[in-house]
């Protein structure tokens, strides 16, 4: 799979999560809290993303929110867990305002402020294990990776991913995505502008 990603990557996703998804997704979980996973995080910059996202929400204040965020590629994962990014990687995608908020200088790097960062755990994950991490997960997003599997695969990857999200928890895909066969009797499909949203039965 390909480790291109930057800091909110395809910004209308963040928005439609923040502005149609979230207010239907919150008064299901009665218990206050947001289990959410990056399926394939790349260098951060996608959990890290969501991370800012959710600390802003003001429907989020006072909840117990925590972010899981995996990837097979043990290089990337070194990158994003250390939390420190070059100052062109700070400046796709973050507004100044999120910039001085939510990061701070580090020699050459920018590194992302304790707050942010104590919301993310990562771990080394293949999406061909039949045995996702442990959820269950109130919204997990794994965008532009199903496009380099066959349908079999994609069906497989999709089934294993199921069994970790709670009821109605949702799984977004990418702007490519749209035509990715869905295994029977596990989403209902959400089609949004230039986004996939599956919803688990």
């Amino acid at each position: 799979t390909t480790n291109e990603t930057s800091f909110f990557r395809d910004a209308h996703v963040f928005v439609t999560l923040a502005e149609n998804k979230l207010p239907g997704l919150l008064p299901t979980r009665r218990d206050r809290s947001l289990r959410v996973w990056s399926a394939a995080c790349s260098t951060g910059q996608e959990p890290y993303s969501l991370g800012i996202l959710l600390l802003e929400h003001p429907e989020l204040r006072g909840w117990d929110v925590s972010i899981r965020a995996t990837d097979l590629c043990s290089t990337v994962l070194a990158k994003a867990e250390s939390g420190l990014y070059r100052a062109h990687e700070i400046q796709r995608g973050l507004s100044d305002a999120q910039r001085e908020r939510w990061f701070e200088p580090s020699g050459r790097h920018w590194a992302v402020r304790r707050r942010l960062r104590e919301l993310v755990s990562f771990a080394t994950w293949n999406l061909l294990d039949p045995n996702p991490p442990a959820g269950p997960f109130d919204l997990v997003f794994l965008r532009n990776v199903l496009i380099y599997f066959d349908a079999p695969t994609q069906q497989r990857v999709l089934r294993s991913i199921h069994r970790s999200m709670a009821p109605g928890a949702l799984l977004v895909l990418g702007g490519t995505e749209a035509a990715t066969r869905v295994p029977a009797g596990c989403f209902d499909v959400e089609r949004e502008e230039r986004s996939t949203w599956l919803r688990r039965r």
